[in-house]
């Protein structure tokens, strides 16, 4: 992340590259949040197909 700052460091003042610094920033940590939501719903999706295949006949209520 560092070198992203000096690339863009060097045509901005001061007060612009902390704007840049925090845009890159927020985008870094927007992608990190999205993958904790997946991971949770793929975990949730997965367990429910497992019980759906475990115990076929009461598969309506499993959703």
């Amino acid at each position: 992340m560092e070198a992203i700052s000096h690339i863009a460091a060097a045509a901005l003042t001061g007060d612009e590259q902390k704007k840049a610094n925090a845009a890159i920033g927020a985008g870094f940590a927007y992608g990190i949040a999205a993958i904790g939501p997946g991971i949770g719903i793929g975990y949730i999706v997965g367990k429910s197909v497992e019980a759906m295949a475990r115990h076929h006949v009461p598969r309506h209520r499993v959703y």
